[in-house]
């Protein structure tokens, strides 16, 4: 499961579409508002964090734009393809590294890793996790 953060929605044709060379699209929903409840439980696993509410006000409410992905070691790809969380440490070639903004550059650490162009699962059991608490928008309730 990928979402484009709400900085970055005007990013979403490039995103997708090198995202497409890794895996087939199975669903993608373009929201105008993220549902606070559903950012509060995506992020639920940081919920004891200091940044945990900053977090929540980034995203809840805004644009994004979320996609499920199939195929072959999907994941591990998808991953490569995006690059680390910290875009100033993504290689050039990754998404996060190509389509972060320069402002991000100079910001502090906490904020510039919000700002890193999307988010992915990192593994089979967070891709069940967080897809249980999307299903209701591809569902389309």
């Amino acid at each position: 499961l990928i979402f484009i953060k709400p900085g970055h929605v005007h990013l979403k044709e490039k995103v997708l579409k090198r995202l497409d060379m890794f895996g087939r699209r199975i669903m993608h929903k373009e929201l105008d508002k993220a549902p606070r409840r559903i950012i509060e439980e995506h992020y639920s696993p940081h919920k004891a964090k200091s940044f945990f509410k900053e977090l929540v006000e980034e995203f809840a409410d805004k644009p994004v734009v979320v996609a499920i992905y199939e195929g072959e070691d999907v994941i591990q790809k998808v991953i490569d393809a995006t690059g680390p969380t910290d875009p100033l440490k993504a290689p050039k070639g990754t998404i996060r590294r190509d389509f972060t903004d320069e402002k991000v550059w100079k910001m502090e650490t906490g904020p510039r890793l919000m700002n890193n162009v999307m988010h992915r699962s990192d593994h089979p059991k967070e891709f069940e996790r967080e897809f249980t608490v999307w299903k209701e928008i591809f569902d389309g309730k």
